[in-house]
């Protein structure tokens, strides 16, 4: 699954397939579907047309992929074999997960919002070697505006937004199929091992995330590393008023760095483990196996998501400082998910490509790893405060108001956008930094809309665009990213099932 080296994917004209959706009549499931498919016919040279999102050619862009979505929700019926009036084309596990929905911001002209898998990275380096805070600058309000038309077109599961809603929408679009009243979503952006779980969906499927102009480069690219997490132990000054004290909290850090400690972190208790039992990972490595016990009950209780039911049902995976072991990953992995490529076959390689192995762009600190958190002054703080004219314990709301404007009728009052342009955090500054395997999804490309902002008021909004010509798309392998795909709802064929067979 991982893109070939050196491959070349060539676009013959200038076509947008979502301008061309736009000038249809009639806009149904047949002639959405049609006209998608007689455009990557005319534009590709494929022997299928799924091979556009499938495959080490895969070559879709941001445009497409919504063009994609809109088939998916056009044809909710076909889809599921009338067991179903809706399928959400996108969704995040659940609520408290929305900001992954502003990761989509890589395939809009390469704009950041997280370089790291925490909701807290919300900074990078810029040309001039200047922090700067993602959500305050207007690349990041034009995403939200680009959101706004998908979020308007029901392209976005809208309980995604109400983070009162509890809900595990991964479970319930994913894992209902076959149940007497089944809900249907198609793709979303998590885990690759949680996601392909057989519990879960045997028809979930790993692709590459869409092809985008990164940093001036045309590339397959996921901007999401592993940092120093924003959370770990804190010792108490008032509980540890003497030596003796301190030192015996002290040990108990230390112990979960111990084998022991960290086999506990990683697998929980030894009564969840194969006695003198060990699993080989595909890099090679022995690693503690977990008996039946706990695969079976984690399939009952948790839909395969080991992760989960280490952390909720375990006492495992405590949010501490502890160094995670990933063979607790690789043994809920089903075989659909080491055939992506992801941690299998393969000696495992960042998702996030070091600034050494990146293709070169426009920006030099653009692939640089920066720590999600800073400790900053009152000062600092007050600083970022009224440069962004929005407070950090709204900002998230606020944003998502936007995103939900068209649907609410409530159109965004006037905000202030700033690059903060602060040398709070220089970049010859090393900042502490660790990758890890992930699967993931994201939407690619998209081209810029004619004008810098997104025109809110005089309703041109998201698919205004312009490619401006016949382009040659080069895409260069930055990592190996992925994204998780719902690929079966009838027929166990391809990304969408029957779309490629004509209506």
């Amino acid at each position: 699954m991982s893109p070939m080296e050196g491959v070349t994917i060539t676009k013959k004209t200038d076509q947008n397939i979502v301008e061309l959706q736009n000038a249809l009549s009639v806009k149904n499931g047949e002639t959405l579907t049609k006209t998608f498919i007689q455009y990557i016919k005319d534009n590709y040279d494929y022997a299928s047309p799924s091979e556009l999102f499938l495959g080490e050619k895969a070559a879709y862009d941001i445009d497409e992929l919504v063009a994609l979505m809109r088939c998916i929700k056009a044809n909710p019926g076909y889809l599921t074999d009338g067991r179903a009036d809706t399928v959400w084309p996108m969704f995040t596990r659940q609520s408290s997960y929305r900001e992954d929905l502003l990761r989509l911001s890589t395939y809009f002209d390469g704009v950041k919002a997280h370089s790291a898998d925490s909701y807290t990275a919300r900074w990078y380096i810029d040309a001039d070697n200047n922090v700067q805070y993602t959500y305050s600058t207007e690349g990041m309000y034009n995403v939200l505006c680009y959101l706004s038309d998908m979020e308007a077109e029901g392209l976005i599961y809208s309980d995604c937004y109400d983070l009162t809603n509890k809900t595990n929408f991964r479970s319930t679009l994913w894992g209902t199929d076959s149940s007497d009243a089944p809900s249907f979503g198609f793709i979303t952006f998590d885990w690759q091992a949680s996601s392909t779980a057989d519990s879960l969906n045997s028809d979930v499927v790993v692709i590459l995330p869409p092809v985008a102009k990164v940093n001036g480069v045309w590339q397959y690219f996921i901007d999401n590393g592993r940092a120093i997490k924003p959370d770990g132990w804190a010792i108490s000054a008032a509980g540890c008023t003497d030596e003796k004290t301190l030192r015996r909290a002290c040990a108990l850090f230390d112990y979960f760095f111990t084998e022991e400690g960290s086999t506990l972190q990683n697998y929980g208790l030894p009564m969840n483990l194969e006695e003198n039992g060990s699993y080989q990972g595909p890099d090679g490595t022995s690693y503690p196996k977990f008996n039946q016990w706990m695969v079976d009950t984690c399939n009952a209780v948790a839909k395969g998501d080991l992760s989960t039911f280490l952390r909720d049902w375990m006492g495992s995976l405590i949010p501490i400082g502890y160094q995670k072991d990933i063979g607790f990953e690789y043994q809920y992995t089903s075989e659909r998910g080491f055939e992506a490529g992801c941690c299998s076959r393969v000696p495992p390689r960042p998702l996030q490509p070091t600034p050494a192995r990146a293709p070169k762009g426009d920006n030099p600190n653009y692939y640089k790893m920066i720590p999600p958190v800073f400790s900053l002054t009152l000062r600092q703080k007050e600083m970022i405060s009224e440069t962004t004219a929005m407070e950090e314990d709204d900002v998230v709301e606020k944003m998502f108001n936007i995103v939900r404007y068209k649907t609410r009728n409530n159109p965004p009052q006037e905000l202030r956008f700033r690059p903060i342009m602060r040398s709070i955090w220089h970049s010859s500054r090393r900042a502490i930094s660790r990758t890890m395997l992930w699967p993931t999804s994201r939407p690619m490309q998209r081209c810029r809309p004619q004008t810098e902002l997104c025109k809110l008021y005089s309703g041109q909004g998201l698919w205004n665009t312009e490619l401006g010509g016949t382009y040659e798309k080069t895409f260069q392998r930055a990592a190996d990213p992925f994204c998780a795909v719902y690929s079966g709802f009838h027929r166990n064929v391809s990304v969408c099932p029957g779309l490629y067979d004509g209506i």
